[in-house]
C-alpha cells in the first residue's frame, strides 16, 4: 500500500521564501516521528516531498521503504506533489490550519478523488475556525472559552477578565498569540491593526488554570484517548510562545482518564467528522476543563507519544484506513 506523509513547511511548498525556523523544525519532528512509527507497518510503501534545504531523515529503519521527493523550486513543487497524489493509494496530511493551508490541501486531495485520512471537510472547516468552533461547542453544552470578533469584542466587552488573548482565527498553536492584562492595552495592540488584519483576529478572555491537551484517534464508531498532555506556555512580553508539551503527564487529581474520555465523547458527538489523529486543546481551571480549541491534524504532542504507549499508535490508523475512501471526504 502506497502511502503518501505530506508535511507542508518542509515539503518544498515555501520553497519562494525563506523557511519559517521553528515551524520547520516543529514540521520535521512530527513528520520524522509519525515515518518512525509508520516504517513498522511491513505493508506500507512511504514517500514525502522534502525540501531540498533541509538534510534527509536518516533516523529510519534501513529496511523501511520510504522514498523522498525532492524539491528545490515552486514549479518542482508543483509537479512533485502531482506525482505523488496520483501515486498514492493514501494521503496522510500534516499542516497547519493559518490562512487556511489544511483546508486548501485537503479540497486540492478531495478534488483528485483520492483518499485523505483525516477528518471530513465539515469538520475541519469548523475546528479550524475559532469563532465558529467555539459557537458549535457552546450549542451543544461543552465547556469552552468565549469568543468574540474584535467588533464584538470592542462593542460589548466588560473589564472583568483576567486578560484578554487576541490571535488569529485560524491561527495554528501559539502563532501571534497575544496576551494583555487589560482593555486599554488590548485596544492599544487593536488601534495598530489594518482593517483587513482586524477581520482576521479574534479576542477570548484569559482563563487561568494548566494549559493541557488530549491526543486523540478518532474512527467511524469509537474515540481513543491516547495521552493526556501538559503544555509548556510561557509569555515574552505581550506574546504567548508554545514552548512543547510532556505527553501523559497530567496527574488524575488534574484530569482523570475518565473525564478526559468524556470531554473526547462529546466533541466527537458534537463534530462527528472528526477522524484520524485529533488534538484538544484545554485549560484546567479549579471548576473543571474548559475546550479551548480543537486541532483536526497530528499535533506536536505526537513526537512523544509512542514511548508512554504499550503499541504504535499508527496501528490504530492502519486498522481503520478501510473507513476512508473518496466518496466519504465531504460528508
Amino acid at each position: 500500500m502506497k502511502l503518501f506523509v505530506y508535511e507542508h513547511i518542509t515539503s518544498g511548498a515555501l520553497a519562494a521564501q525563506d523557511l519559517p525556523e521553528s515551524l520547520a523544525q516543529e514540521g520535521d519532528s512530527m513528520l520524522t516521528t509519525i515515518l518512525q512509527d509508520l516504517a513498522e507497518q511491513p505493508q506500507l510503501e512511504l514517500f514525502i516531498l522534502r525540501d531540498s534545504r533541509l538534510a534527509e531523515i536518516d533516523s529510519l529503519p534501513h529496511h523501511s521503504s520510504c522514498e523522498l521527493f525532492w524539491v528545490q523550486n515552486t514549479e518542482q513543487f508543483d509537479q512533485q506533489w502531482e506525482a505523488a497524489i496520483q501515486q498514492a493509494d493514501n494521503t496522510l496530511v500534516i499542516a497547519p490550519e493559518t490562512d487556511a493551508q489544511l483546508t486548501k490541501i485537503q479540497q486540492d486531495i478531495s478534488d483528485r478523488d483520492k483518499t485523505y485520512l483525516g477528518s471530513s471537510q465539515k469538520a475541519t472547516l469548523i475546528s479550524t475556525d475559532k469563532l465558529r468552533c467555539s459557537q458549535h461547542l457552546l450549542a451543544h453544552d461543552i465547556a469552552t472559552v468565549k469568543t468574540q470578533t474584535v467588533t464584538q469584542w470592542q462593542k460589548y466587552s466588560v473589564d472583568n477578565a483576567d486578560g484578554f488573548v487576541i490571535k488569529p482565527i485560524d491561527g495554528a498553536g501559539c502563532l501571534d498569540t497575544m496576551l494583555f492584562q487589560t482593555t486599554d492595552e488590548a485596544d492599544d495592540y487593536l488601534q495598530k491593526m489594518s482593517p483587513d488584519q482586524l477581520l482576521s483576529l479574534i479576542v477570548q478572555p484569559y482563563i487561568k488554570g494548566s494549559a493541557a491537551s488530549l491526543s486523540l484517534f478518532i474512527s467511524d464508531n469509537m474515540v481513543n484517548l491516547l495521552s493526556i498532555n501538559r503544555q509548556k506556555i510561557k509569555q515574552q512580553k505581550s506574546q504567548l510562545i508554545f514552548c512543547g508539551c510532556d505527553v501523559n503527564a497530567i496527574s488524575a487529581s488534574e484530569l482523570s482518564q475518565r473525564d478526559a474520555q468524556q470531554i473526547a465523547d462529546e466533541i466527537y458527538k458534537a463534530l462527528p467528522g472528526l477522524w484520524g489523529f485529533v488534538g484538544i486543546d484545554l485549560v484546567l481551571t479549579s471548576s473543571g476543563p474548559i475546550v479551548i480549541e480543537i486541532n483536526p491534524r497530528l499535533t506536536t504532542s505526537y513526537i512523544g507519544l509512542k514511548s508512554t504507549l504499550s503499541f504504535n499508535p499508527t496501528d490504530l490508523l492502519i486498522k481503520h484506513m478501510h473507513e476512508k475512501t473518496p466518496t466519504r471526504l465531504a460528508s
